[in-house]
C-alpha cells in the first residue's frame, strides 16, 4: 500500500513540474542589465542581453589582486516557480593577463540562480564558475570562484509582471472566431 501512495506522489510532483515547464514562455524579466559582480577576492563588471527567450550572452571583466581577466558567457535559462527566479546553466571563453606569469586563455563554464526582484529595476544572482586555462601562462590550470552578482535592468521585458501577452492574443483570436461563428449562424437564419 506505501509503495501506491509514494507511486502516486511522485506521478503527481513529475505531472506538477511538466506544467509548470511548459506553462511559462519565457525565462527572464528583462532583456539587458548591467551591474557588479563579486566574490572574497574578485571585483568586475557585467553586461547581460538576451537574444532568444531563453538564451542570453553575458560579458564579464574582472579585476583580482594580480590579475585582469574579460570572459564571454552564454547562458541558458530555466524559470523556477515562475519568471523571476532562474536557474541557469553556460559556458564560454575567456583571456586575462596574471602580473607575474603573463597571459592565459581558457573555457568557462557556469551555473547559477538569479531573481529579477519584484517592482524594482534590480536582479540578484549567485553562480560558480569553474574556469580551465588551455593557453599561456597561469599559476594553476584551473580556478573556481563563487560569485554573488547584482544587475540594474536597463531595458525590462515588454511583458507586465501580472500578464501574459500569448494567452491575451490567444484569446482575442478565439472571440474573433466565435464573432464570426455567430455571425454566420445570425446570416444564414436571416437568408431563410
Amino acid at each position: 500500500m506505501s509503495i501506491i501512495v509514494s507511486m502516486r506522489k511522485l506521478l503527481n510532483t513529475v505531472v506538477f513540474l511538466f506544467v509548470i515547464g511548459v506553462t511559462v514562455a519565457s525565462a527572464q524579466k528583462y532583456k539587458s542589465a548591467a551591474g557588479v559582480r563579486m566574490d572574497g577576492q574578485m571585483f568586475g563588471v557585467t553586461y547581460s542581453q538576451r537574444f532568444f527567450n531563453a538564451l542570453t550572452a553575458e560579458g564579464n571583466l574582472d579585476f583580482r589582486n594580480q590579475e585582469v581577466k574579460i570572459s564571454a558567457v552564454g547562458k541558458y535559462h530555466k524559470p523556477i516557480l515562475g519568471k523571476s527566479l532562474t536557474l541557469f546553466v553556460g559556458g564560454g571563453y575567456h583571456l586575462g593577463s596574471f602580473k607575474d606569469y603573463g597571459s592565459f586563455s581558457g573555457l568557462d563554464l557556469t551555473l547559477g540562480v538569479e531573481h529579477k526582484i519584484l517592482l524594482i529595476p534590480f536582479s540578484v544572482g549567485f553562480e560558480i564558475n569553474p574556469s580551465i586555462h588551455i593557453m599561456g601562462s597561469h599559476p594553476n590550470w584551473y580556478t573556481f570562484q563563487s560569485v554573488f552578482s547584482v544587475k540594474y535592468v536597463i531595458i525590462k521585458d515588454k511583458e507586465g509582471y501580472f500578464s501574459n501577452s500569448q494567452q491575451r492574443q490567444r484569446s482575442k483570436t478565439r472571440r474573433k472566431r466565435l464573432r464570426g461563428r455567430l455571425q454566420s449562424k445570425y446570416e444564414r437564419k436571416d437568408e431563410l
